[in-house]
């Protein structure tokens, strides 16, 4: 069902209309507060935006020292590294001379024990 319109200057409630000039100065007004209200919030944003650029910029920067630190310890892991496999190929060239050497090393405290036992057995029998 259809509402007919109710006659001009006045509302659908029966009340009369405000006159076109009433609702431009009121339509004024509220465009000014929505004006005022999108200028804050413009300032506001600005500021946060402000502080997220301030944010990322030292957030770049400390991505930076980062990654140059972690570009040096590689560096020296590399280094470090090296110089382990180096110490293990020396270590395999000396470790059968070392072997050889713990056995010449045995045999010859195992002689310098049977030479004091007969030390000791031929002063034994001269006294």
């Amino acid at each position: 069902m259809v509402k007919p319109k109710p006659p001009r200057g006045q509302s659908e409630t029966g009340t009369k209309t405000p006159p076109p000039e009433t609702n431009m100065e009121a339509a004024a007004v509220a465009l000014r507060k929505v004006t005022e209200t999108l200028a804050t919030h413009s300032i506001k944003f600005d500021k946060v935006l402000q502080a997220v650029l301030e944010t990322k910029t030292s957030l770049e920067a400390k991505i930076d020292s980062v990654t140059t630190e972690v570009n040096i310890l590689r560096a020296e892991h590399r280094k470090l590294l090296e110089r382990v496999t180096t110490n293990e190929a020396t270590i395999e060239m000396i470790h059968p001379d070392v072997k050889d050497l713990k056995a010449q090393l045995q045999r010859q405290e195992t002689e310098i024990i049977m030479l004091q036992k007969r030390t000791e057995d031929a002063e034994g029998r001269s006294r």
